[in-house]
């Protein structure tokens, strides 16, 4: 009988080292986003996850439970990094225009420095249950209303040229890029440059010049 994943993969482990907990799910998921894109998710077994990442069948369970755990662990952080970039980016400004700026060059950046991630989110995350998409749907949202704030915020009314929720669409979507077109863009650039080009981009059509 299949178990379904826990809605917050940062539970339901008896390790009390949190530290050591952090460790371990960083090794996980790691392995995981290395050998779910070479095999794709569901030819993959967690033996394999687990002897990528160094560990024995027994330790892996102490951290996750399912195939379908890892998995979701790989699309939660994934998200968790949006929120902890812009976060990190926008505290260094109380200037609402300035904010802006730096949320969508955080966004950009931790699309291109987790584009690996971002692939096998957008490739393999529609094969979770429902409660668990239903979860991570609910973390996309929050992390898109926070960028509809931040875009109201920074760009006049009069400034905007579509409505501001299809602003934030295309901060968010248009630089997945990275994760899906990664084949396209091999020998186009520096990674600085790619980032700054999707930046100057973006920042066209909020009418912003850096």
């Amino acid at each position: 009988m299949r178990t379904s994943p826990s809605p917050d993969p940062a539970g339901g482990t008896n390790v009390k080292d949190a530290a050591l907990v952090e460790e371990r799910r960083g090794r996980i998921e790691r392995a995981a986003i290395e050998v779910f894109l070479r095999k794709g998710y569901a030819a993959t077994t967690t033996r394999e996850v687990g002897l990528k990442a160094g560990l024995t069948q027994g330790t892996l369970y102490n951290y996750i439970r399912t195939k379908d755990d890892i998995l979701f662990l790989v699309c939660d952080r994934a998200i968790a990094r949006y929120h902890e970039a812009v976060a990190t980016a926008m505290a260094g400004s109380d200037v609402p225009r300035d904010r802006l700026v730096r949320a969508v060059r955080a966004v950009v950046r931790a699309q291109y420095e987790h584009r690996d991630s971002i692939a096998l989110v957008l490739r393999e995350a529609h094969l979770l249950d429902s409660r668990s998409r239903t979860a991570l749907r609910r973390r996309v949202d929050t992390f898109l209303e926070e960028i509809v704030g931040i875009v109201a915020a920074g760009l006049p009314p009069q400034q905007r040229r579509a409505s501001v929720r299809m602003l934030a669409e295309t901060i968010t979507y248009l630089p997945t890029l990275f994760a899906m077109r990664r084949w396209r863009l091999r020998g186009e650039g520096p990674p600085e440059d790619l980032i700054d080009a999707v930046v100057d981009i973006v920042l066209a059509a909020l009418k912003i010049e850096q």
